[in-house]
């Protein structure tokens, strides 16, 4: 369908093009000056010819007129070329200019280079009209996308002000509990302003996840301070639209943020790993994989006392997937399945 319309907008630029004389004086002087070249290639071919085609050359001049000068000039044209051809080749040497069979065959001229006018007049005005709606969809479009553009930078915004409001009020809190919440829940607000900032730009269809999910996670390690932690992402070129991308990079920073506060010991040098694969049943597996010191001994994944892990349970439904978190040799590994 798009490849449709592209090809009627270009016939249509194409055919304005072609029909935009510099003035309407150049418009009727091309309709007088193909109308006297018709008579005089008819005159030429009037020793070729058998008896008769009075209008042979005289049609395709007014259809010429009626595509490259509009209709104006087309009906000088008819007018023009129907003169010459019923003085000049319709009527017999002596015979009378009124009889019947001139009559009739001037009426069948009319009534051909009428239609084919008309035919031509309402085939521009129609591609006239596609031109004007196809412009005005592009300026609604574009419009659209730019205030979906300030929307979503006011969101942000938003998003970003309410973080930074939680931040001050945890430092009028004295209990180290109520300090620490608005704390992850100012940190969380910040990831997801930084997040709807990253993904909802009207140019980018879907999200690359390799560069999207590192760039979250190097962030995360930046502003933790753990800089003997080693980073691999690798998502073997998946990609993914915005509104799956985002509960994704949530999981993944909880459990990024979830290895650097328990899993390693502060300066302590270890490894994070970021993969995200296809299945083959069509699903997708995204795991965050480190090797620090791991959950307690009695840790239950059935019971997932901490916040983050239990967004991250929230997220992976919303994504119609599971999630879980396991120890496998000497690693803890958080894997999100989904269908993407």
């Amino acid at each position: 369908m798009d490849e449709q319309r592209r090809f009627r907008l270009t016939l249509a630029t194409l055919l304005a093009a072609l029909r935009r004389p510099e003035s309407a004086r150049a418009a009727y002087g091309f309709a007088v000056a193909i109308s006297l070249t018709a008579a005089a290639l008819r005159w030429w071919l009037e020793a070729y010819l058998p008896p008769g085609f009075p209008f042979l050359t005289f049609f395709p001049a007014v259809i010429l007129t009626a595509f490259l000068a509009g209709t104006g000039p087309a009906v000088l044209s008819a007018l023009l070329c129907g003169a010459i051809a019923w003085g000049a080749f319709l009527v017999p040497e002596g015979g009378s200019p009124f009889g019947l069979s001139a009559v009739l065959a001037m009426g069948f001229y009319a009534a051909i280079v009428t239609i084919d006018i008309a035919l031509i007049h309402v085939a521009f005005a129609a591609l006239s009209g596609m031109r004007m709606a196809e412009s005005r969809a592009r300026a609604l479009a574009e419009s659209r996308s730019l205030l979906f553009t300030e929307l979503q930078h006011r969101v942000s915004n938003n998003l970003q002000i309410v973080s930074t409001l939680l931040a001050l009020e945890r430092a009028e809190v004295s209990d180290p509990r109520a300090a620490a919440v608005l704390r992850d829940a100012s940190a969380r607000l910040a990831l997801v302003a930084r997040i709807q900032r990253q993904l909802h730009d009207p140019g980018n269809a879907e999200v690359q996840l390799t560069a999207f999910l590192g760039n979250l996670a190097r962030d995360t390690l930046g502003a933790s301070g753990a800089s003997r932690v080693t980073l691999r992402v690798d998502a073997h070129g998946l990609v993914l639209p915005p509104d799956r991308a985002i509960p994704v990079a949530l999981i993944v920073t909880e459990l990024v943020s979830n290895a650097l506060e328990h899993g390693f010991a502060p300066d302590s040098p270890g490894q994070l790993a970021i993969l995200a694969r296809p299945l083959g049943d069509g699903r997708v597996e995204v795991s965050v994989s480190d090797d620090g010191i791991g959950p307690a001994p009695d840790f239950d994944p059935a019971r997932l006392g901490s916040l983050g892990l239990r967004l991250a349970q929230a997220l992976a439904r919303q994504l119609d997937g599971s999630f879980q978190l396991t120890r496998e040799e000497g690693l803890t590994v958080g894997r999100l399945v989904f269908r993407p």
